[in-house]
């Protein structure tokens, strides 16, 4: 045993590194000692925001890595890989009689956050998971997971995401938008898109495609490509064409869009996004919690929704709160009427999240470790 520390992070996926960045600094400031590791494309995410972590060593097992930091609490973010590193360290945790945290940062896939491999949507579940909002709390309880197990915390990310939405509007909204879009024509619109992975990562089944209400251009596998066709396409039909910008996914890969790089004005890749969206006249996507990120930016957002049951895939703020379209046609109508409006407040999605996120589950973790301490465990309270 080389070090002993309060509470080991592990991270892989770029939702899960959003969730525990705000959390860390909250961590280090009440004097606990801490460790973050990750995997995959959670490091650089995680260097971008400054926080210092480091990958896996190689050849270490999940209980190599708990003996080696011999941690009070292991807290794990999740993602849908049925082979994430989290789960045998949770395992190893367990048999190390330590608790363990998971960390949700969104609705989606909940079914499969603590699966694996397995039929069991519980099989690699903590002893504490914390969810954003009561509605996902209900998936879980609903799942099998006990009420007690589940806590809401709201979402650490939220109070980073406002706090720059703050910041923003201290600063010249032109200035912003001359900086970021140099080839930006006097009085042209600005839509960004937001992509939810390419086709070349989750290619579509044509029993799928056919259920959709997009077509798009008739032979893109891709749900966000079928969808950004629409949206360019409507685009066309404008008077004044806007400045049209693709977000990339961060799992997206430079060649995915190649085919389209002609029709957009800018393809963004890697970086923070949000002083991008705060920019945007109007940030189009799908169910991607980067429409939440924008909404909390003070943007004008628009959902377009392939098949009408993929709404219950939105962030839950955002069920009923925004213009959500499932045509060709409220596209283009939308599109119109959203660009000729003025930037909304959206005090009904902030009203519906929990306030100081970050203070409350920090203050959680510790009264998890405090229980520890004391030989029990009964339920943390925030």
């Amino acid at each position: 045993m080389n070090n002993s520390i309060d509470i080991l992070i592990f991270v892989q996926d770029p939702g899960a590194a959003n969730y525990v960045a705000p959390l860390v600094k909250g961590i280090i400031d009440k004097g606990l000692g801490i460790k973050v590791l990750t995997d995959g494309i959670a490091r650089d995410h995680l260097t971008l925001r400054g926080i210092a972590n480091e990958p896996i060593s190689p050849g270490m097992s999940a209980a190599d890595v708990i003996n080696e930091y011999a941690p009070r609490l292991l807290v794990v973010g999740t993602a849908c890989n049925p082979d994430t590193f989290a789960f045998p360290l949770i395992h190893a945790a367990r048999d190390a009689g330590i608790q363990s945290v998971g960390c949700i940062d969104a609705a989606m896939n909940h079914e499969k956050r603590f699966s694996g491999r397995s039929d069991d949507a519980l099989f690699h579940a903590p002893d504490w998971i914390l969810v954003p909002d009561g509605s996902i709390k209900k998936k879980f309880v609903d799942l099998g997971a006990s009420t007690d197990s589940v806590i809401e915390c709201g979402h650490p990310h939220y109070d980073f995401v406002r706090e720059l939405g703050m910041k923003f509007a201290k600063k010249e909204r032109s200035t912003i938008r001359t900086r970021l879009f140099p080839d930006l024509k006097p009085d042209q619109k600005v839509i960004i898109f937001l992509s939810e992975v390419s086709a070349r990562l989750d290619p579509l089944k044509a029993e799928v495609i056919k259920d959709y209400t997009f077509s798009g251009r008739g032979s893109a596998k891709g749900r966000t490509e079928i969808i950004l066709e629409e949206l360019l396409d409507a685009a066309k039909l404008f008077d004044d064409t806007p400045y049209v910008v693709l977000r990339a996914h961060p799992k997206d890969d430079a060649n995915d869009y190649e085919q389209y790089r002609a029709e957009l004005n800018m393809v963004s890749f890697g970086g923070e996004p949000h002083e991008m969206l705060y920019a945007a006249d109007l940030v189009v996507g799908m169910t991607s919690m980067s429409l939440l990120e924008a909404a909390l930016l003070g943007c004008n957002v628009l959902s377009v929704i392939p098949r009408e049951f993929e709404m219950k895939w939105l962030p839950f703020p955002l069920k009923s709160r925004i213009p959500c379209v499932y045509s060709s046609i409220r596209l283009r109508k939308e599109l119109k009427h959203l660009l000729n409006s003025g930037r909304p407040l959206y005090s009904s999605v902030n009203d519906v999240f929990v306030n100081e996120s970050v203070v409350r589950t920090v203050l959680l973790l510790e009264n998890i470790l405090d229980n520890s301490i004391n030989g029990h465990r009964s339920t943390p309270q925030p």
